[in-house]
């Protein structure tokens, strides 16, 4: 595959996915990762994540393993597995699908912006019902010259992007959002902690503000770029950067990129 494409699951196979859908679609449920010549960081747990945001009636598990044989072993891409409704309340049917995408140029840095309105997301523990809702914020925040936009809960916490989770460092302690505050579960996240942990770095969970952040190095972290070092926050917190550290965790990250699992053959 070398260019875009969409399938849908259908009757134990995939088949292409029309382009100009006639009925609304709603997405229902959504995983995405970056899969650089076969090979994918943390897979499973983007699996266990996937297959939790799936409603009881729905199996997913046969979908999940022809969509991982479906993927190609080269280049970088950007797939997506999908839970959608197509139709109109009362009329519609539950669809899994595949999206393949080139990825988008990666980036080591990213500015930030505080979206000071209503919090958009209506399920934030789940990836994709959301995510129109995420974009329109997304795009509101690059009007005003930042790549993303940070979330905050209803108390004024920092949760996270509308598209990574937001970690910061208070000299050699490695910071995040509480758990309580409402939040995407986080593969990327989840997986720097670990590492963290076994190299024997403080984890410290913070109902921070915005401005509580100051002073910090903060990285913005999800499965397409990896680790993102925050250089700006307008408006917002005046950061800093230790020179080396974001490589460092990169490269141990990278350790935990496999090669997919190998397509079983007829």
């Amino acid at each position: 595959m070398s260019a875009p494409s969409a399938s849908r699951w259908r009757d134990g196979r995939f088949e292409p996915l029309d382009a100009c859908e006639v009925r609304p679609v709603r997405l229902l449920a959504a995983d995405s990762w970056l899969l650089r010549d076969g090979a994918v960081v943390e897979l499973e747990a983007h699996r266990r994540r996937f297959l939790r945001s799936l409603p009881a009636e729905v199996d997913g598990t046969g979908f999940w393993d022809a969509a991982i044989a479906e993927l190609p072993r080269s280049g970088a891409w950007f797939p997506r597995l999908e839970l959608r409704s197509v139709g109109f309340p009362g009329d519609d049917r539950r669809e899994l699908a595949l999206r393949l995408r080139p990825a988008p140029e990666l980036r080591q840095e990213i500015a930030l912006v505080t979206h000071d309105a209503r919090d958009p997301r209506a399920e934030p523990l789940i990836k994709g019902p959301d995510l129109e809702a995420l974009t329109r914020v997304r795009t509101l925040a690059q009007a005003r010259t930042a790549d993303d936009a940070a979330l905050l809960s209803a108390d004024g916490r920092v949760a996270e992007t509308t598209t990574a989770h937001l970690v910061w460092w208070r000299g050699d302690v490695l910071c995040a959002a509480d758990p309580a505050i409402p939040q995407l579960p986080g593969v990327t996240v989840g997986a720097l902690t670990r590492l963290a942990g076994a190299h024997g770095v403080e984890l410290r969970a913070e109902r921070a503000t915005a401005a509580d952040l100051a002073g910090t190095e903060v990285w913005a972290l999800n499965a397409l770029h990896g680790i993102r070092v925050v250089t700006t926050w307008h408006g917002g917190p005046s950061l800093v950067h230790e020179p080396g550290r974001a490589e460092l965790w990169r490269e141990r990250l990278g350790t935990l990129r496999h090669p997919l699992p190998q397509a079983v053959t007829a």
